[in-house]
């Protein structure tokens, strides 16, 4: 959180589509990055211990570090341990390779390479989901469910199908912190679904998310859904 804003899927997916359209005409052809945000929970900061995990981020080509963050666990080494284990890991094992001061009011950055992988995370084979690790006492945050579906819109809108419905699944096992991202999260599974020509699938799938829904809206938002690509095979 508060690195470069670059562009990414998530960001072209909130356009409205007559922008979409009017970019297409122009050849509008800007550098889309795959990111995924390490949660930063302001109100429970103790709470993104569990995403303070290096092992969670082995799909990246890099990390990008900022000091108004990392600042905020040094203020307390002993309550942020895990925090700050994960930068004393990534120092560790990621070479640095480029580092910009703070300057006025902006925040130092420092970014990390990832040393495993020798091509860019769109022109490579995906490797393993990577598992979030949670203690069966401890409180989710929906952040959790935000983590997947960062991670799926990644391999979905650079080709992964599989690995975006894999994704996309295991987000939809936790809560969310927004409304609707259950829904939205469970028709970009069903979209991937119906693009692998998986229509029978992504049918029951919908119907099956509409039952398990945590809304009434949602559950209604999944059957229209269902109905939408239902209506699309129709002569």
């Amino acid at each position: 959180m508060y690195g470069p804003d670059l562009l990414s899927a998530r960001t072209i997916l909130g356009w409205d589509e007559d922008l979409k359209d009017g970019l297409r005409r122009a050849n509008y052809q800007p550098r889309v990055y795959a990111i995924e945000y390490i949660a930063l929970i302001a109100m429970a900061p103790e709470q993104s211990a569990r995403f303070y995990d290096l092992a969670l981020y082995e799909p990246a080509d890099y990390v990008v570090v900022t000091g108004a963050v990392r600042d905020r666990y040094q203020m307390d080494p002993l309550r942020f341990a895990p925090q700050l284990a994960f930068y004393d890991s990534l120092r560790a094992r990621w070479p640095k390779v480029q580092e910009f001061p703070a300057s006025g009011t902006g925040s130092a950055i420092a970014i990390y390479r990832n040393p495993s992988h020798g091509r860019p995370f769109a022109s490579r084979v995906p490797g393993p989901l990577p598992r979030l690790e949670i203690a069966k006492s401890s409180r989710l945050t929906g952040e959790e469910q935000a983590f997947y579906y960062n991670l799926g819109l990644n391999y979905e809108f650079f080709g992964f199908s599989n690995h975006a419905i894999a994704a996309y699944s295991e987000g939809l096992r936790y809560p969310s912190n927004r409304p609707e991202r259950y829904a939205v999260m469970a028709r970009r599974l069903a979209e991937c679904l119906v693009r692998q020509k998986r229509v029978p699938d992504a049918m029951a799938f919908l119907e099956s998310a509409a039952q398990r829904a945590p809304t009434r809206a949602e559950a209604a938002s999944l059957r229209a859904a269902r109905a939408e690509i239902a209506a699309r095979g129709r002569p």
